[in-house]
């Protein structure tokens, strides 16, 4: 076989009694080397040789003669060589491994006795069971090694082949790979720590595979909140899961967030605690109408707004604190609106204060003092309106040459410095006429104001004051005559 050492020998004879000592005899193998051997005093010549390759070859072997002998050949021979045979034998580093941890695959391959021929050039192919094929070359010590980290979770068998070259045949042998799930650890965050209650609170799941697995963690992260909701969240491609909820109210409740695992990384737990606390409000207080007067219903307005990052709506009632006056209460509405309303205020200033009183979920707070005044009673006041007539002027137009009315107090004292309004009575509807202020004397007075011809429907007029502090409304009207002649210019 390959490698094997051969011997050829051939015998040279006489036909005479001369010896064919010396001589030699040179062995031609077709296909293989060349090779020369002396004869001995038996006539025989022999060879060895391994460098013959693998078939079925003709030899030749031709003697030289010497000076007494002629040459002779004999072309009859031939040698046949076959293959060597090989073992191989197939490791994995380590048997047992994670998913993702890299496996080195290796073969090494021998000749089996007599052959000594070389197992380069050739290859390993390395079939794995449900997982890739894979090939090495063989190197000069007969081994060859691939290394992978495709090889799923799961036992595995693994049959490495070595091909053979032309002097060696090939081999195979089977071993088995086995690969767990790769561990993981799972960290919980809770943003903020400390929630307020209707806020806003982010879980936090960061899941990470452990040396040596290099698998990605995929899957979902279940967070369940004891006393809350149970909330679920996917894997991002940096292994992290986040939820957020508002549902919370005021307490501790225990999280536990499970990552449920996949087919190449164990699932992993880990526990937490969120602390939801009330939220702070802001109250804001109005009072309307102010200033007001003593018996006048006076209505107070207050508002409850969370602070942020607090949300929603508060409940529960407001209390109305007035200087001198009563303590009134009331509940808030669906928007955080509370009223309460009175008209037993006296004349003066009353400082009033909005208290907020909380509830599960909000704390109280205070508005800042407001100041109602109330105004004394007001003074009866008279308006007094004096006749006035429409005239017609050369150019056609009218005017009124002369509108005026008289303003007292209930002492019938004059009242100056008001302002007083004028309106003719028309049939049509009111004419706006204008408006004056009172002098010292509390009388107001228009001069000239030019009318339209619809005026001539009116027989009266009305001289208004709206009221001031301290002073009542008052109005008085007046007859209006239409005299034609004279013209005016």
């Amino acid at each position: 076989m390959c490698g094997q050492p051969v011997q050829l020998c051939a015998q040279v004879t006489s036909s005479s009694s001369c010896p064919v000592q010396p001589g030699t005899v040179q062995f031609v193998v077709a296909g293989g080397p060349t090779l020369t051997a002396s004869v001995n005093g038996a006539g025989q010549a022999c060879v060895s040789t391994s460098a013959i390759p693998v078939g079925t070859h003709a030899v030749t072997a031709t003697y030289s003669g010497n000076t007494d002998i002629a040459g002779s050949v004999d072309s009859t021979g031939s040698v046949t060589v076959g293959q060597g045979a090989s073992t191989t034998t197939v490791t994995a580093t380590p048997t047992t491994s994670v998913c993702g941890q890299q496996v080195i695959l290796c073969a090494h391959v021998a000749t089996v006795a007599p052959s000594t021929c070389s197992v380069m050039p050739g290859t390993v192919t390395f079939v794995v069971s449900g997982g890739p094929t894979l090939t090495a070359a063989v190197d000069a010590a007969g081994n060859a090694c691939v290394p992978t980290s495709a090889i799923s979770v799961g036992t595995h068998g693994v049959t490495a082949t070595y091909s053979g070259n032309t002097g060696v045949s090939g081999s195979s042998d089977t071993t088995t790979v086995t690969v767990n799930q790769a561990t993981s650890s799972t960290v919980l965050t809770i943003t903020p720590p400390s929630p307020v209650c209707s806020g806003t609170v982010q879980l936090c799941a960061q899941v990470t595979v452990a040396s040596p697995g290099t698998c990605t963690a995929t899957g979902t992260v279940t967070f369940v909140i004891t006393g809350g909701p149970t909330l679920t969240g996917s894997l991002n491609g940096s292994g992290q899961a986040c939820v957020t909820t508002n549902a919370l109210g005021v307490g501790s409740y225990p999280v536990t967030a499970t990552y449920g695992g996949n087919t190449g990384v164990a699932g992993s737990s880990t526990s937490g605690t969120i602390t939801v606390i009330k939220a702070n409000t802001t109250t804001t207080l109005t009072s309307s109408p102010n200033p007001s007067t003593p018996g006048q219903t006076v209505t107070f307005t207050s508002t409850v707004a969370p602070v942020a990052p607090g949300t929603g709506v508060p409940t529960g009632t407001v209390t109305f604190v007035i200087g001198g006056g009563p303590t009134l209460t009331g509940t808030l509405n669906a928007f955080g609106v509370a009223t309460a309303s009175t008209n037993v205020l006296t004349a003066g200033p009353h400082t009033v204060t909005a208290t907020y009183g909380g509830d599960t979920c909000y704390n109280g707070s205070t508005s800042p003092t407001i100041t109602q005044n109330v105004n004394p009673p007001a003074t009866t006041t008279t308006l007094t309106a004096a006749p006035a007539t429409i005239r017609l002027r050369v150019n056609g137009t009218l005017v009124i040459p002369t509108l005026s009315a008289t303003l007292k107090d209930a002492s019938n004292n004059p009242v100056p410095g008001q302002t007083i309004t004028f309106v003719a009575n028309s049939a049509l509807g009111p004419i706006a006429l204008g408006s004056a202020v009172t002098n010292g004397s509390g009388t107001a007075t228009l001069s000239n104001v030019t009318v339209p011809a619809t005026v001539l429907t009116a027989s009266t007029y009305t001289a208004s004051f709206a009221g001031a502090p301290g002073l009542s409304p008052s109005s008085g009207s007046a007859p209006l005559v239409f005299q034609p002649t004279p013209l005016l210019p």
